[in-house]
C-alpha cells in the first residue's frame, strides 16, 4: 500500500494542493463555455445534462459550483419555520392555556370538595366533644352559615363595582 507521500499518482493531490492551492489535481483543460458535457455534443440528453442557449456563461457546473442549493434549502426553511410559528404556535399557546386551566379547575373543586368534607368531620368532632344536644345537623348548619356570609359578601361586592 503507498501513500501520497510514496509518490503515488492516483492518490498524490498534486503540487498546488499541498501548497496550499486548488484541491483538485491538474487535468486537461476545461471544456469552453456553452458546450454540452457528455458523449456527444449532438445529444445533451444523453448524460443527463441539458444546454440553456439563453445563460452562455452558465453550464451545469457554474451552476452546481455555486451557493444557490444551500440558500434555496434555508429560504424554504425558514418561511415554513415562519409559517409555523404564525399559525401552530398561538394556537399551541391556546391549546396548552385551555388544557391547563381545565386541570387547574377539576382540581380546584376536588380541593374545595375535601376542604369542605374536612371541615365538616372537624365540626362534626367538636360538636360532639362540647355540645351535647347537637346531632350532625349542627356541623351543616356552621358550614352553610359560612358559605352563605361568603357568597353574600361577594354579591355585594359585585354590586359596588358595577355601579
Amino acid at each position: 500500500m503507498t501513500s501520497p507521500a510514496d509518490g503515488d499518482p492516483a492518490a498524490d493531490p498534486g503540487p498546488a494542493a499541498r501548497d496550499g492551492g486548488s484541491a483538485t489535481p491538474s487535468r486537461a483543460p476545461a471544456e469552453p463555455a456553452g458546450t454540452a458535457a457528455g458523449p456527444t455534443a449532438a445529444s445533451p440528453h444523453a448524460s443527463g445534462t441539458v444546454h440553456h442557449p439563453h445563460r452562455p456563461g452558465a453550464g451545469p457546473a457554474q451552476i452546481i459550483a455555486g451557493n444557490w442549493p444551500a440558500q434555496a434549502a434555508d429560504r424554504i426553511v425558514d418561511v415554513v419555520d415562519t409559517v409555523r410559528d404564525k399559525t401552530t404556535g398561538p394556537v399551541q399557546k391556546a391549546a396548552r392555556a385551555a388544557v391547563y386551566g381545565l386541570i387547574g379547575v377539576i382540581l380546584g373543586i376536588v380541593v374545595v370538595v375535601l376542604i369542605l368534607i374536612l371541615l365538616i368531620r372537624v365540626l362534626a368532632i367538636l360538636v360532639d366533644e362540647f355540645v351535647p344536644w347537637g346531632g350532625i345537623w349542627l356541623p351543616y348548619l356552621i358550614v352553610g352559615a359560612i358559605l352563605i356570609g361568603l357568597g353574600s359578601f361577594f354579591f355585594r361586592r359585585r354590586r359596588a363595582s358595577a355601579a
